[in-house]
């Protein structure tokens, strides 16, 4: 019987099971290459729900769980990226690049605190790799411990040269403690070695504008603004040298210049009414801080005691000018 079956073409049914799976495989290849591609093609939220859905059907499924991983990141989505970043350092234990992304991770989800024991595991691990002291410094200073932060700093620089991030956070951190003449250091060198490192430059002026080098700091923020005229912390810092050296004229012209680039600029506002105010233009300062406020609102906390402290000068003035009150 089952010869002639086998003559005349006739077959045993196939295995569901079997079948069921080639289904579920063929599935899983075609959502997991189609979020591959959205992803080459720099489309994370295209790719996003393909990983997912490839994910539901293997959820062990180590090399898509990278690409998830990889693409949450892409999307800035650090929140959701912890979870399979867990599952991935957990399955690879000996991978530092899985724990460094992990660590780093940690930190800009604000968990600190988990960052520290990531990092510490990392030292272990890895005891000459600068980029671990690097996010172990992170870690520590994002808990305040700034002494810990500068000694992991100090040792991630002894390893890598010129290692930017480590001189920058180094410097800010220096800087917050008021020891501005070695941040100063830090900068110098920063900007030695990348000549135009925007935010190395940016707190190199403040460096320089601390410790009374204020030509330099000068020459520093407009080289920053001739690289990029759009840098808004790059006309706060540079006005408000102007302002602490009593050249408001300059200032003015600052964020006069400012606010022609960007008419959106709440703070230029602001600052500019500052100067307006102290060159007793009250009515021009008045106009420059309701502006501020119409383009940021959550500034009215902080500028409340100074808009009405103008607005009643300004009508005190005009009652002065009208005896009859009308």
């Amino acid at each position: 019987m089952s010869f002639l079956k086998n003559l005349f073409g006739s077959k045993e049914a196939a295995d569901p099971e079997a079948e069921r799976q080639r289904t579920e495989e063929r599935q899983f290849n075609t959502l997991r290459d189609s979020g591959v591609r959205a992803m080459k093609m720099n489309e994370p939220k295209l790719a996003l729900p393909y990983f997912e859905k490839a994910l539901e059907l293997r959820p062990d499924d180590l090399p898509t769980t990278g690409y998830l991983v990889e693409n949450l990141l892409m999307m800035q989505e650090y929140e959701r990226a912890l979870e399979p970043l867990e599952k991935l350092v957990t399955s690879e234990p000996d991978n530092i690049e899985i724990q460094l992304i992990f660590a780093q991770t940690q930190g800009r989800t604000g968990r600190h605190e988990a960052m520290r024991d990531t990092t510490a595991r990392l030292l272990e691990a890895a005891p000459e790799d600068a980029r671990a002291f690097y996010l172990a410094a992170e870690a520590a200073h994002g808990l305040g411990d700034e002494f810990t932060a500068i000694a992991h700093l100090t040792r991630a620089i002894q390893l890598r040269e010129c290692y930017a991030q480590a001189l920058l956070l180094r410097a800010r951190i220096l800087g917050g403690m008021g020891q501005w003449r070695e941040a100063l250091e830090d900068t110098t060198a920063l900007i030695a070695a990348h000549a135009d490192h925007e935010e190395g430059l940016l707190l190199h002026g403040e460096a320089q504008a601390m410790t009374e080098a204020t030509d330099e700091a000068e020459a520093t923020f407009s080289h920053i603004l001739s690289l990029n005229p759009f840098n808004r912390d790059a006309y706060v810092k540079f006005g408000k040298l102007y302002e602490n050296t009593s050249r408001l004229d300059k200032a003015l012209a600052l964020y006069d210049e400012a606010i022609a680039e960007m008419p959106d600029f709440a703070e230029a506002y602001k600052l500019r009414g500052g100067v307006k105010h102290h060159l007793h233009d009250e009515a021009g300062a008045m106009d420059d801080l309701k502006k501020s406020l119409e383009l940021s609102p959550e500034m009215s906390q902080e500028l409340n005691g100074e808009f009405s402290n103008l607005e009643n000068r300004i009508n005190d003035q005009l009652r002065n000018l009208n005896p009859y009150k009308f």
